[in-house]
């Protein structure tokens, strides 16, 4: 018993002990976190200096030399005096035409110097009647062969197709140069070129470069040659207004749309002295819709162009103008290929110039024939006198 409570006093004095004078201090924990810096680099201050880099010199692309040539108009000729006609087509009669003659003694002439008048057999084109002479006046008389003719009242019965011209017939026309304008000298040449009506009131459209060194100038139908007035010539796009003192009911419808393969039909009087003076026709088509070097001021097409074609119409298989004829290609790798002024560039020198034009509303095609035929009758030569 007094062991055991020796032990109790013994544990209290253990106890006490450990409390008041083995104390263990009360500590504040903390977690502190250690960031250790990782080195970078320094600052580096970067200096920059521009250094060619090696590379091909600049090339200076030259595109290919294309010669070109403005289809000429008919070859020079040396005129000290020429004869004009005038022929009008008879149906249902013995005789086929009666021809009128203009015979100028040279490019002074301001009118004729005499003046003649024949009809030709319609079953015998051989077979001449001269009917009638004229004076530079006009002033008319019976040839002198109409007497010995044993169908002369048949004869004289023509009288009314006689085309003569007097003094009285030209006029000049304010704000154009009408021929004759001025006296030209008494040697010179003849050259014609192709053109065509654009309106009913006597204006027409060919190339500048047909009129531009002419100092009178006359439009040659199927019907009569008449004296023209230059009514403006615009050289930067090679086109020129001509017109006539007559009423034309036959002109051109334009298109200001074309197809990019359409087959089209040049129209003109090419090489009269060589193919003779009828008008004539070479089909093709539409080859590209861009002119040299890809301008868009003129197209590409492969119907013919000769001397004479100068200013002549392009026309579609609707029956409408869809460009001006001006030039060709003359390198022997590029033969074939014609240039004409797009349809839209002439309509819009016409509308800048308040002169009258009709639109084609026409969207169906045509008989060649038919296209023919009928601008046949709206195409004309100019005769340039220089």
């Amino acid at each position: 018993m007094a062991v055991g409570l020796f032990t109790i006093l013994l544990a209290i004095a253990y106890a006490i002990y450990k409390r008041y004078y083995a104390v263990e201090p009360i500590i504040e924990t903390r977690t502190i976190e250690v960031v250790k810096e990782v080195p970078g680099p320094e600052s580096v201050k970067v200096i920059t200096k521009e250094v060619p880099v090696p590379g091909p010199e600049r090339i200076i692309k030259t595109p290919p030399r294309i010669v070109i040539k403005k289809v000429p108009i008919q070859a020079d000729k040396n005129l000290d005096d020429f004869t004009l006609f005038y022929r009008a087509m008879l149906k249902d009669s013995k005789f086929n035409r009666v021809v009128t003659g203009w015979n100028y003694k040279n490019l002074n002439s301001v009118f004729p110097d005499s003046q003649y008048c024949y009809a030709v057999d319609a079953s015998n084109e051989s077979q001449i009647y001269y009917l009638y002479d004229a004076n530079s006046f006009g002033e008319i008389t019976e040839h002198k062969a109409l007497n010995s003719y044993p169908n002369k009242e048949e004869l004289v019965a023509l009288r009314k197709y006689c085309k003569f011209k007097s003094s009285s017939e030209i006029r000049p026309k304010s704000g154009a140069s009408p021929f004759p304008k001025s006296k030209t000298p008494s040697q010179g040449s003849i050259a014609t070129g192709s053109g065509f009506f654009v309106n009913n009131k006597g204006y027409a459209i060919t190339n500048n470069h047909v009129v531009e060194s002419c100092k009178s100038v006359w439009l040659q139908d199927t019907q009569s040659t008449e004296p023209a007035s230059i009514i403006d010539r615009l050289p930067i796009n090679d086109l020129a207004i001509i017109k006539i003192e007559k009423d034309t009911p036959n002109f051109a419808n334009f298109s200001n749309l074309v197809g990019s393969v359409a087959d089209v039909m040049a129209l003109g009087f090419p090489r009269g002295d060589l193919l003779g003076e009828e008008i004539k026709r070479t089909k093709g088509n539409i080859s590209a819709l861009s002119g040299i070097n890809g301008d868009d001021f003129s197209l590409q097409h492969t119907a013919l162009l000769q001397k004479g074609n100068s200013g002549g119409p392009l026309v579609n298989s609707k029956g409408s103008v869809v460009g001006v004829n001006y030039a060709k290609f003359v390198e022997d790798d590029l033969q074939g290929i014609g240039l004409a002024i797009k349809s839209v560039n002439t309509i819009d020198y016409l509308g800048k110039q308040a002169i009258d034009f009709e639109l084609n509303q026409n969207d169906k095609d045509i008989d060649w024939e038919q296209i023919f035929n009928e601008a046949s009758k709206y195409t004309v030569r100019v005769i340039c006198l220089r």
